[in-house]
């Protein structure tokens, strides 16, 4: 029998309404706001969407609070004493596994260094230096070091997920854009291993030297071993399906039973494991994941990340807006807000502490080091979003269950909305100017080659207009009006003056003694169309790959390549002038030998292969056919690459818009000259190679190309209910068995090429 509210409950005066129902109210209510802040947001982006949730929610609870707005008001209430560790499992582990699973690893393992002292001992100095204010300053959230440590884990986790779209709008380089995202998902494991200290021993807890060190073996040690564990059964399992509705469903039931498993079976810590889980699975699941199955897992994730951000600000903000309504006054007051403001201030300037001592821990160590102007961004960058919210919500619920100082953690609640509030208002929407201020974009080599790629896009929009004319019978002048309207006059990009111009006038304080970076235009230019050569070309890999056209092993040592080549510009490894260093680090690491040897795979090399198919879904063995496939893979992807990239730079009309013209001009022919040379080395590699191997190497490129056009063709008439799906399906697994026994039998296709020659 279900349950029934009182008639004053009532929906739309419907009658009684259900508990079920009443629990229903307030997420589609959140969801729907969500959603129309979002897409309000836009139409015209002056707000970070998560601080218009905030303030949305707080009226939303502060109406509840006044008036009783039927099944809503009951539905706030009922949310508002939502358990604190529901709070957890539900939101934690979108959040934090959506976040490693787009994360580059490569780029992640180069700078993980500064991102682990960052997440590591910077989470440790800034909760301590957060905890000695709150204890002077803030009595009543911290009346001890305990709870002030609290506060101290809650407001270490940072989600500058605002700064890291900024970053790739304006083209930053990789470098920063991994040391912020890589350090706030290390630090979300940190911080809430800090913070489980601390509430326990704020709720009394004594607990002794065995204690601690089982504590932390279950924390460091076991929590990641089970978030491999995970990892690898997904990855064993992507590695045998195509279909998008399982590899969707395969993570987001990964993501949940690994923390679960991790936090309430191993009493140990399940944002570490998820936090393992998503990474492997970000190394080697997503190259198992191809073509509709890859798009539909980034379009999932992203509505499961947005759908528990939404979520987490609007239940923060509902909470905090219900308890002021509610409120008799000495719980939260004007005093408290403007100690809430103080807090703020004091959270920058332990902010610019931390990355101070950990960018010198890094140089003392030898890391790679971010200059100054990077710094400064990581420093103004770090926001709070919806991890410390989390945490702050449940401490809030222990508050209410006893277990700490009620009014304590209303204040820690309140003092941690505050503080997200002016992080996302204030810090994210003004970060963008803080890096035109310190030089960090706009560079004038970046800005005429821009021209140049917006003016290829004009004359490719100016040729498809003239084709729509002649076969629709259009009135060209009112086409090329609308279309070639939104492009900027003169063809090419504008360039846009940096916001706030004066500003650039108080970055000289921070001369740490880095060479500057970005003065010389000739170096920027190369080092800038050379960093984008190299990731048309990796796309171009990728895109083999999902046309089963490359091998996924073939496809990783590529990737790698483009990745060591990105490395090397600009670095130690690079030379003056445009060199693609991809072939050579090939040729280097013996992935693709300087003579291409006859077909042999020893009985080692073997069963590695064999037990790593088995395990991860694709072979490692280092034999020839391998290699060949690489040389040819690279030697396709580069002409390809050429043709749409320095070509269309390159043609007649492309405009430019700066000085630097001849330069650019110069930079992308001999690009150009470079990378017709590289695939002549491919080229004549592959042809070093003996005839069977290269046979071998071709039957098997042809099989793989001829199953993914049957793939296609099957799947377009059962669309078209041309072929009933009964057919389809049957032919579909015929082809998949093809396709399995192709990559993996190499042998047998050695055997079929030896008798055709």
């Amino acid at each position: 029998m279900v349950e029934e509210v009182d008639a004053s409950s009532s929906l739309f005066g419907l009658g009684d309404v259900p508990n079920g129902v009443v629990a229903m109210v307030w997420p589609l209510t959140s969801i729907c706001l969500a959603l129309l802040a979002r897409q309000l947001l836009i139409i015209h982006p002056v707000f970070p969407c998560t601080s218009l949730l905030l303030i949305l929610g707080i009226g939303l609870g502060l109406a509840s609070g006044f008036t009783k707005l039927s099944a809503l008001g009951d539905s706030t209430r009922m949310w508002a004493a939502i358990a604190p560790e529901l709070v957890l499992y539900l939101f934690l582990p979108p959040l934090v596994f959506s976040d490693g699973l787009f994360t580059n690893t490569h780029y992640f393992r180069r700078e993980s260094g500064l991102c682990i002292l960052l997440a590591g001992p910077g989470v440790v100095v800034g909760c301590f230096l957060v905890a000695g204010f709150a204890i002077a300053a803030l009595p009543d959230a911290a009346p001890d070091w305990k709870l002030g440590a609290a506060l101290g884990a809650i407001v270490s986790a940072t989600d500058p997920a605002a700064v890291l779209a900024l970053l790739k709008e304006v083209g930053a380089e990789p470098k920063l854009s991994t040391v912020v995202s890589g350090e706030s998902l290390l630090n979300d494991g940190s911080s809430v291993v800090l913070f489980k200290v601390a509430v326990f021993l704020a709720a009394g807890g004594s607990p002794t030297a065995e204690d601690v060190l089982a504590f932390l073996a279950l924390e460091v040690l076991a929590s990641p071993l089970v978030g491999l564990a995970f990892a690898l059964v997904v990855v064993f399992w992507l590695s045998r399906t195509r279909d998008p509705v399982v590899v969707v469903a395969l993570t987001l039931a990964a993501s949940w039973a690994c923390y679960v498993c991790a936090d309430w079976l191993c009493r140990g810590s399940g944002v570490l494991a998820v936090v393992t889980s998503s990474l492997v699975l970000a190394d080697l699941g997503k190259l198992s994941v191809t073509g509709e199955g890859s798009v539909a897992l980034r379009c999932v994730w992203e509505l499961a990340e947005f759908l528990a951000n939404s979520m987490v600000f609007s239940l923060a903000g509902t909470i905090i807006g219900f308890e002021l309504a509610t409120a008799t006054g000495e719980q939260v007051s004007l005093a408290d807000l403007g100690l809430a403001v103080a807090l703020y201030a004091y959270l920058l300037a332990s902010r610019a502490v931390v990355v101070t001592l950990c960018l010198g821990a890094g140089r003392l160590c030898g890391l790679k080091q971010l200059g100054w102007r990077e710094g400064v961004v990581l420093w103004w960058g770090g926001l709070r979003g919806a991890v410390g919210l989390s945490l702050a919500l449940s401490l809030d619920e222990y508050g209410e269950q006893g277990v700490l100082p009620e009014d304590s953690s209303k204040k820690v609640l309140f003092y941690v909305i505050v503080t997200t509030v002016f992080t996302l208002t204030l810090n994210g929407p003004t970060t963008g100017r803080l890096m035109h201020a310190v030089g960090l974009v706009d560079r004038t080599e970046r800005l005429e080659l821009n021209c140049r790629v917006m003016a290829h896009i004009k004359s490719v929009a100016a040729a498809r207009v003239c084709a729509a004319c002649e076969e629709e019978g259009a009135d060209q002048a009112v086409l090329e009006s609308r279309v070639l309207g939104i492009f900027p006059a003169g063809g090419g990009a504008e360039v846009v003056a940096p916001a706030a111009p004066w500003l650039r006038t108080w970055s000289k304080w921070a001369e740490w003694g880095v060479e500057e970076e970005g003065d010389n235009c000739e170096d920027g230019v190369e080092e800038d169309a050379l960093r984008r050569y190299y990731g048309s070309v990796r796309s171009e890999y990728l895109r083999l790959r999902d046309r089963r056209e490359l091998s996924s092993q073939a496809a990783l040592i590529l990737a790698g390549s483009c990745d060591r080549g990105m490395d090397a510009v600009g670095g130690a490894e690079g030379t003056q002038g445009v060199h693609l260093l991809d072939w050579a680090w090939l040729c280097r690491t013996e992935l693709v030998r300087r003579r291409a040897p006859n077909l042999s795979l020893g009985k080692i090399s073997a069963w590695l292969n064999r037990a790593s198919s088995l395990t991860i879904g694709f072979g490692w063995e280092s034999g020839s056919l391998l290699r060949l496939e690489v040389a040819a893979a690279y030697a396709a992807a580069h002409r390809t690459v050429r043709g749409h990239f320095t070509s269309a730079l390159l043609e007649e009309g492309s405009g430019s818009c700066s000085p630097c013209s001849d330069r650019v001009l110069g930079v992308l022919q001999a690009l150009r000259g470079e990378s017709e040379e590289k695939e002549g080395e491919a080229r004549l590699y592959l042809r070093s190679a003996p005839e069977l191997s290269r046979r071998t190497m071709a039957n098997r490129r042809a099989i793989l190309r001829v199953i993914t056009e049957l793939e296609e063709e099957v799947e377009t008439m059962e669309t078209e209910s041309a072929m009933s799906g009964g057919d389809a399906r049957d032919l579909l697994g015929r082809l998949s068995g093809l396709r399995l026994a192709t990559c993996k039998r190499t042998q047998a296709i050695v055997l079929d090429t030896k008798k055709a020659l």
